[in-house]
């Protein structure tokens, strides 16, 4: 992640909860930093998300600044 950006978000207070992508998500190089950013942060929240509190979420803020649906 140092390398797109986000370690610097991740630096400061936390905790974070990282929803990760499938790994093919990253298959090829990152030809675009500021793309991979923005997936990268929008697949972060603030504050501890336990799998056991996700099941009763409707939707969660992303450190991207989305508001995402949890099914």
């Amino acid at each position: 992640m140092e390398v797109a950006g986000p370690a610097e978000t991740l630096a400061g207070d936390g905790p974070f909860t990282v929803f990760s992508p499938a790994a093919d998500a990253f298959a090829g190089p990152p030809a675009d930093i500021p793309a991979l950013t923005e997936v990268l942060l929008y697949h972060l929240v603030s504050g501890s998300v336990l799998a056991a509190g996700v099941v009763g979420l409707d939707a969660a803020t992303t450190l991207q600044g989305q508001s995402v649906p949890i099914p």
